[in-house]
C-alpha cells in the first residue's frame, strides 16, 4: 500500500522537516525623488528645517530609519550634511543631554592628564597606559569577577507588601520572572567596593572588566573606567551594510516592526 505522507523523504527515507521562513519586509522607496540638498553650518540647517520637514512628511517611513542612523536617514531623502553636522548630530543622539556633557568632562581632563586622547575601549591602549605610563604593577586577577549593577532590584520595589486579597484564592496567578541577563561591561557597578588583590603576571591586554580591579591602583583608573562604561551605554548607530539591509526589508529590525508611524509636528513661526 501506498504511503501519504507529506514530508519530502530524504536520502535516508526520514521525514524533512524545513523550518518556515520568516517573511521579509518590503524595502522603503521614496514616494518621489529630490533634488540633493548640501547644509555646511547649523544655520543652514535651521533654514532648511521646513524642507527637510516635508521631505519626511512626504515619505513617513523614512523618519523611522532616523533611529537607525538619522545621517544616512536625511541622505536618503536628499539632505547631505557637512562632516562637522554628521559628527554633531550623531554625538547628540547617542548620550543624554547630562550624559554627554560628563562624557566630553572626561575626555578633556584625561586628556590633558595623559597628553592624548583616551581610548578606554581600547585594550591595547589602556594596557600601555596602565602599566607604561601610570606605572602601575600588574595584578593576579584571575578567579575574581567584577561587581554588575543588578537590574532585578530595580523592580524589587515592584513587589507588593501585603497580600492583595484577604482569602486565599484558587486559581494560582502567574508569576512574573526576570530573566537572567549575560553581565556586560556597561552594568559594571562602578560604586561597590573592590578587594585588594595580590601581585600577577603581566595581561598581554587590559579590557574594562580587567581595568575595574585596577580601581585603586591610581587615581586615573577610575574616570578611565567611567569613560568606557559611558561610551558602551550610548545608543548604538548602525552604518553602511546593516542600514542598507534594514531599509531594503532584507534584515528585520524592531525599528521597523514595532514603530509603526512618526510624524514631525510643524510649529508655526
Amino acid at each position: 500500500m501506498g504511503s501519504s505522507d507529506q514530508g519530502a523523504p530524504d536520502v535516508q527515507g526520514e521525514r524533512q522537516v524545513t523550518a518556515p521562513q520568516v517573511p521579509s519586509l518590503p524595502a522603503l522607496r521614496l514616494a518621489y525623488p529630490f533634488e540633493p540638498l548640501n547644509i555646511k553650518s547649523h544655520v543652514g540647517l535651521s533654514a532648511n528645517s521646513r524642507e527637510i520637514l516635508r521631505r519626511f512628511q512626504a515619505n513617513p517611513d523614512f523618519i523611522r530609519l532616523m533611529f537607525v542612523n538619522p545621517v544616512l536617514a536625511f541622505q536618503e531623502v536628499g539632505v547631505n550634511l557637512s562632516a562637522d553636522l554628521q559628527d554633531h548630530m550623531l554625538r547628540a543622539v547617542r548620550h543624554s543631554p547630562a550624559s554627554r556633557a560628563r562624557e566630553e568632562e572626561l575626555v578633556k581632563s584625561l586628556g590633558e592628564a595623559l597628553g592624548e586622547p583616551p581610548e578606554p575601549r581600547n585594550p591595547q591602549w589602556l594596557r600601555r597606559i596602565l602599566f607604561e605610563k601610570l606605572k602601575v604593577e600588574p595584578l593576579d586577577t584571575s578567579g575574581h569577577k567584577p561587581t554588575y549593577r543588578s537590574w532585578a532590584g530595580k523592580f524589587a520595589g515592584l513587589t507588593p507588601t501585603r497580600q492583595r486579597y484577604p482569602q486565599p484564592r484558587r486559581v494560582k496567578s502567574p508569576q512574573v520572572r526576570i530573566p537572567a541577563v549575560r553581565p556586560a561591561a556597561r552594568n559594571l557597578d562602578l560604586d561597590a567596593p573592590v578587594a585588594p588583590l595580590g601581585p600577577g603576571p603581566m595581561p598581554d591586554a587590559v579590557d574594562l572588566e580587567t581595568l575595574y580591579f585596577y580601581r585603586g591602583a591610581h587615581p586615573l583608573v577610575q574616570p578611565l573606567l567611567e569613560l568606557g562604561v559611558l561610551q558602551l551605554r550610548t545608543l548604538p548607530i548602525l552604518t553602511g551594510e546593516r542600514f542598507r539591509k534594514i531599509r531594503d526589508g532584507e534584515s528585520r529590525s524592531p525599528l521597523r516592526t514595532w514603530i509603526q508611524n512618526i510624524r514631525f509636528i510643524e510649529r508655526s513661526k
